[in-house]
Protein backbone atom coordinates (compact mmCIF):
# COMPACT_ATOMS: atom_id res chain seq x y z
CA UNK A 1 0.00 0.00 0.00
CA UNK A 2 1.23 3.49 -0.86
CA UNK A 3 0.79 6.12 1.86
CA UNK A 4 1.53 9.82 1.42
CA UNK A 5 2.20 11.80 4.61
CA UNK A 6 1.35 15.48 4.08
CA UNK A 7 1.84 18.69 6.00
CA UNK A 8 1.29 22.35 5.21
CA UNK A 9 2.37 25.64 6.72
CA UNK A 10 0.10 28.65 6.31
CA UNK A 11 -0.27 32.39 6.84
CA UNK A 12 -2.88 31.81 9.54
CA UNK A 13 -5.59 29.58 10.91
CA UNK A 14 -8.33 29.71 8.28
CA UNK A 15 -8.64 30.14 4.52
CA UNK A 16 -12.03 31.74 5.25
CA UNK A 17 -10.01 34.72 6.52
CA UNK A 18 -7.91 34.90 3.34
CA UNK A 19 -5.07 32.87 4.81
CA UNK A 20 -3.05 30.82 2.35
CA UNK A 21 -0.56 27.96 2.19
CA UNK A 22 3.12 28.98 2.29
CA UNK A 23 4.67 25.50 2.27
CA UNK A 24 3.51 21.99 1.40
CA UNK A 25 5.38 18.70 1.71
CA UNK A 26 4.69 15.02 1.12
CA UNK A 27 6.64 11.92 2.10
CA UNK A 28 6.02 8.57 0.42
CA UNK A 29 5.81 5.21 2.15
CA UNK A 30 5.23 1.89 0.39
CA UNK A 31 4.34 -1.27 2.26
CA UNK A 32 5.45 0.23 5.58
CA UNK A 33 8.84 1.51 4.36
CA UNK A 34 9.83 5.08 3.59
CA UNK A 35 10.92 5.23 -0.04
CA UNK A 36 12.93 8.46 0.13
CA UNK A 37 10.60 10.07 -2.42
CA UNK A 38 9.40 13.46 -1.26
CA UNK A 39 7.57 16.45 -2.65
CA UNK A 40 8.34 19.85 -1.17
CA UNK A 41 7.55 23.38 -2.22
CA UNK A 42 7.48 26.78 -0.65
CA UNK A 43 4.47 28.69 -1.98
CA UNK A 44 4.19 32.41 -2.60
CA UNK A 45 0.82 33.14 -0.96
CA UNK A 46 0.42 36.44 -2.82
CA UNK A 47 -0.18 38.19 0.51
CA UNK A 48 1.93 39.19 3.49
CA UNK A 49 2.77 36.60 6.12
CA UNK A 50 1.62 37.90 9.53
CA UNK A 51 4.23 38.10 12.31
CA UNK A 52 2.36 35.55 14.44
CA UNK A 53 2.63 32.97 11.62
CA UNK A 54 6.32 33.77 11.13
CA UNK A 55 6.81 33.19 14.87
CA UNK A 56 5.49 29.64 14.44
CA UNK A 57 7.13 28.43 11.23
CA UNK A 58 9.82 31.00 10.52
CA UNK A 59 8.76 31.51 6.89
CA UNK A 60 8.73 35.20 6.02
CA UNK A 61 7.91 37.30 2.96
CA UNK A 62 11.54 37.46 1.82
CA UNK A 63 11.77 33.65 1.79
CA UNK A 64 8.64 33.43 -0.35
CA UNK A 65 9.59 36.06 -2.90
CA UNK A 66 10.24 34.28 -6.18
CA UNK A 67 8.67 31.02 -5.00
CA UNK A 68 5.92 29.44 -7.12
CA UNK A 69 2.30 30.31 -6.45
CA UNK A 70 0.00 27.45 -5.51
CA UNK A 71 -1.31 27.19 -9.06
CA UNK A 72 2.26 26.71 -10.29
CA UNK A 73 2.91 23.90 -7.78
CA UNK A 74 -0.51 22.22 -7.81
CA UNK A 75 -0.03 19.88 -10.76
CA UNK A 76 3.25 18.51 -9.38
CA UNK A 77 1.64 18.05 -5.94
CA UNK A 78 -1.37 16.22 -7.35
CA UNK A 79 0.86 14.04 -9.54
CA UNK A 80 3.08 13.14 -6.59
CA UNK A 81 0.09 12.13 -4.45
CA UNK A 82 -1.46 10.21 -7.34
CA UNK A 83 -3.61 7.37 -6.09
CA UNK A 84 -1.81 7.14 -2.73
CA UNK A 85 -3.70 7.08 0.54
CA UNK A 86 -3.07 10.38 2.32
CA UNK A 87 -2.19 10.69 6.00
CA UNK A 88 -2.25 13.96 7.96
CA UNK A 89 -2.06 14.98 11.61
CA UNK A 90 -5.16 17.11 12.31
CA UNK A 91 -6.45 16.55 8.79
CA UNK A 92 -9.32 19.10 8.90
CA UNK A 93 -6.77 21.93 9.11
CA UNK A 94 -4.68 20.84 6.12
CA UNK A 95 -7.60 19.65 4.00
CA UNK A 96 -9.45 22.94 4.49
CA UNK A 97 -6.45 24.87 3.15
CA UNK A 98 -5.79 22.43 0.32
CA UNK A 99 -9.48 22.47 -0.63
CA UNK A 100 -9.54 26.28 -0.75
CA UNK A 101 -6.41 26.41 -2.91
CA UNK A 102 -7.56 23.67 -5.28
CA UNK A 103 -11.07 25.14 -5.53
CA UNK A 104 -9.54 28.41 -6.79
CA UNK A 105 -8.04 26.31 -9.60
CA UNK A 106 -11.22 24.37 -10.30
CA UNK A 107 -9.54 21.12 -9.25
CA UNK A 108 -11.34 18.38 -7.32
CA UNK A 109 -8.86 16.10 -5.53
CA UNK A 110 -10.68 14.32 -2.68
CA UNK A 111 -7.54 12.59 -1.36
CA UNK A 112 -6.23 16.08 -0.55
CA UNK A 113 -9.42 17.95 0.24
CA UNK A 114 -11.82 15.61 2.01
CA UNK A 115 -11.15 15.03 5.69
CA UNK A 116 -13.17 11.81 5.31
CA UNK A 117 -10.80 10.50 2.60
CA UNK A 118 -7.68 11.22 4.65
CA UNK A 119 -6.30 9.11 7.47
CA UNK A 120 -6.17 11.56 10.37
CA UNK A 121 -3.62 10.49 12.97
CA UNK A 122 -4.71 13.00 15.64
CA UNK A 123 -7.90 11.19 16.73
CA UNK A 124 -6.08 7.86 16.56
CA UNK A 125 -3.41 9.09 18.96
CA UNK A 126 -6.00 10.71 21.23
CA UNK A 127 -7.68 7.30 21.57
CA UNK A 128 -4.30 5.67 22.30
CA UNK A 129 -3.25 8.32 24.82
CA UNK A 130 -6.39 9.82 26.40
CA UNK A 131 -5.74 12.87 28.50
CA UNK A 132 -2.20 13.32 27.19
CA UNK A 133 -0.91 15.93 24.75
CA UNK A 134 -1.12 14.69 21.17
CA UNK A 135 0.64 17.39 19.23
CA UNK A 136 3.16 16.04 16.77
CA UNK A 137 6.06 17.22 18.93
CA UNK A 138 4.56 15.71 22.10
CA UNK A 139 3.97 12.40 20.34
CA UNK A 140 7.49 12.30 18.96
CA UNK A 141 8.80 12.90 22.47
CA UNK A 142 6.57 10.12 23.81
CA UNK A 143 7.82 7.71 21.13
CA UNK A 144 11.41 8.92 21.47
CA UNK A 145 11.73 10.20 17.91
CA UNK A 146 14.30 12.93 17.39
CA UNK A 147 14.86 15.41 14.61
CA UNK A 148 17.65 14.45 12.26
CA UNK A 149 20.41 16.55 10.68
CA UNK A 150 19.09 19.97 9.65
CA UNK A 151 15.42 19.30 10.46
CA UNK A 152 13.47 21.87 12.47
CA UNK A 153 9.92 21.69 13.82
CA UNK A 154 7.10 23.52 12.03
CA UNK A 155 8.56 23.11 8.60
CA UNK A 156 6.20 21.16 6.37
CA UNK A 157 8.85 18.72 5.17
CA UNK A 158 10.17 17.98 8.67
CA UNK A 159 6.66 17.58 10.05
CA UNK A 160 5.64 15.21 7.20
CA UNK A 161 8.80 13.15 7.76
CA UNK A 162 8.24 13.01 11.51
CA UNK A 163 4.62 11.97 11.04
CA UNK A 164 5.75 9.12 8.77
CA UNK A 165 8.38 8.03 11.31
CA UNK A 166 5.82 8.26 14.09
CA UNK A 167 3.40 6.11 12.07
CA UNK A 168 6.04 3.37 11.86
CA UNK A 169 7.23 3.69 15.47
CA UNK A 170 3.67 3.57 16.83
CA UNK A 171 2.83 0.54 14.69
CA UNK A 172 -0.04 2.29 12.92
CA UNK A 173 -1.91 0.53 10.15
CA UNK A 174 -4.58 1.54 7.69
Amino acid sequence: MRLIFIDTETTGLSPRHDHRIVEVACVEMKDGCLTGREFHSFINPQRLVPPEAIDIHGIDDAMLAGQPTFDEAAVALVEFVGNGRTVMHNAPFDTEFLAAELLRLGMNVPVLTSAEAVIDTLPRFRRLHPGHPCSLTALCDRYELRLQNDEAWHGALTDARMLARLWVRAGMTV
